[in-house]
């Protein structure tokens, strides 16, 4: 059972990171202007503060377990956005794949990692809510010092 309280943030932070590196290089790509790719920093900007939550909860899980359930949401709901995504813009990655156009790789790619990623995250930030010792529940339902 103690296991989980180091290991599960630290995957955790490395699946963040992983993603924020993968967003910063997909949207690099892009074949934007200067001045049109400065609002994909919006997309980026959650990323970052989603791994801020978990390094926090990795150096002091007592002070900072209560951003959990904030990141289960926060995870939750990506999960639930990039799906309604993926099928509202189905058509468009159907035409993409039959008139063979490049960069497919990537973008499914970017698909099952978001959504497996967010499905995974969100189960793991579950499993760490509902394994929390009786203690710290006591603790942060009150609302804290």
């Amino acid at each position: 059972m103690g296991i989980y309280r180091r290991f599960l943030p630290a995957v955790l932070i490395i699946y963040e990171g992983l993603r924020l590196g993968f967003l910063v290089q997909f949207f690099r790509r892009l074949p934007l202007e200067e001045a049109h790719s400065f609002p994909l920093i919006a997309f980026v900007s959650p990323v970052a503060l989603f791994l801020l939550m978990l390094l926090l909860l990795y150096v002091d899980r007592s002070r900072y377990s209560v951003f959990m359930p904030l990141y289960t949401a926060g995870k939750s709901i990506g999960f639930v956005s990039a799906l309604v995504w993926i099928l509202f813009s189905g058509q468009n990655i159907i035409y993409r794949v039959l008139a063979g156009n490049g960069g497919l790789f990537e973008l499914v790619f970017v698909l099952v990692f978001q959504l497996a990623g967010e499905l995974l995250a969100a189960a793991a930030g579950l499993f760490f809510i509902l394994k929390r010792p009786e203690k710290e529940k006591i603790q942060t339902a009150g609302g804290g010092e």
